[in-house]
């Protein structure tokens, strides 16, 4: 289901760009579900169900999400 729809994770803490680095997610992660313990790995089990590979996979391609897209075009307003 999730490899098909890609529904938009809500919630997720993004910065200006998209994350480009593991690095960035673990800092997305960590802002997202207010934790200092890695979740990184945890979250790969999640891109896998969404049909990617990495983390960063995932997390690049919510980034350019029409849902997340469009709450940065009404946060500037």
């Amino acid at each position: 289901f999730l490899r098909l729809n890609k529904p938009p994770i809500e919630g997720l803490r993004f910065g200006k760009k998209a994350p480009t680095t593991e690095a960035e997610v673990n800092t997305i992660l960590k802002k997202t579900f207010k934790t200092e313990s890695d979740v990184s790995r945890v979250f790969d089990g999640i891109a896998a169900q969404y049909g990617y590979k990495t983390s960063l996979e995932l997390l690049q391609a919510q980034f350019n999400s029409p849902y997340y897209a469009n709450k940065r075009t009404l946060n500037k307003q």
